[in-house]
């Protein structure tokens, strides 16, 4: 009896874990399906709901009857354009939030690359540049310790009415925004380069990344302590045990003596 339930048991088993075989599978290729489509992902879901983001975003972009967005994850989405413009003028207005906090989007390709996904375009203003580096170079090496130069909004030739500069970035989303960078000069000095970052409201105010708010910081030691002081008090809940008058031991042993039982 107890063999053939086994052998039931294993049978079913392997009926369960081979493949369907589908039907009715698209014949369309994946580049007629998505060629005209964004990718994106949001940083910080936990805050950011998905469901609202897909029929928001859209009304912003006022491409509301001219794109559509599909939920595949609670992190990632995609979002559809009738029109290769419209998709254009979205990607090019550079970093977009939702809820106060970032979201990542490129152009679908069929092959992505490594970095796909993982990357977000900002406008960088840069204060304090020393009268020496005014130069399209020298910018640009500055603005590389931030990310992939993509743009310089610098012409030599032209009057500077503004008291910082502008470049465009490709700023790598899991490593923290730069306040500041010191940089040293071929004179020996040594110039501090202030750094502010257009379209990008919300961050960590302890690691400065854009994934989460600082209660949630997993680089924060005081979330880490308290993290171990929840687990530490839920494993290790004790109570003393008392001897009460009618237990055989009572004045042999006292209370410190018997010690502690958990819970």
């Amino acid at each position: 009896m107890e063999f053939a339930l086994d052998k039931d048991l294993k049978e079913m088993t392997l009926e369960e874990d081979k493949p369907v075989k589908l039907k009715h599978v698209p014949k369309t290729s994946a580049r007629e399906r998505n060629g005209c489509s964004i990718m994106g992902r949001l940083l910080n879901p936990e805050v950011q709901k998905m469901s609202s983001m897909i029929h928001d975003m859209p009304c912003l972009w006022r491409t509301y009857e001219l794109c559509r967005g599909i939920m595949l994850s609670n992190e990632a989405f995609q979002f559809v354009f009738d029109s290769k413009t419209d998709l254009q003028t979205v990607l090019k207005a550079g970093a977009w939030t939702y809820e106060d906090w970032s979201m990542v989007m490129e152009r679908w390709v069929e092959d992505p690359p490594e970095n796909y996904l993982k990357t977000i375009p900002i406008w960088v203003r840069m204060r304090n540049i020393p009268l020496v580096c005014y130069e399209a170079e020298a910018i640009e090496e500055i603005a590389g310790h931030l990310g992939q130069v993509t743009d310089v909004a610098f012409d030599p030739l032209k009057p500077q009415s503004k008291d910082f500069l502008r470049v465009r970035v490709l700023f790598d989303v899991s490593k923290p925004l730069r306040n500041s960078k010191e940089f040293e000069l071929s004179q020996g000095d040594v110039a501090t380069i202030n750094f502010e970052y257009e379209s990008i409201r919300k961050r960590c105010f302890f690691c400065q990344r854009l994934t989460h708010d600082r209660p949630r910081c997993p680089y924060d030691p005081l979330n880490r302590h308290q993290g171990a002081t929840v687990r530490s008090s839920t494993i290790t809940k004790v109570r003393s045990v008392k001897i009460s008058e009618d237990n055989p031991l009572f004045g042999v042993l006292t209370n410190d003596d018997v010690g502690f039982v958990s819970l």
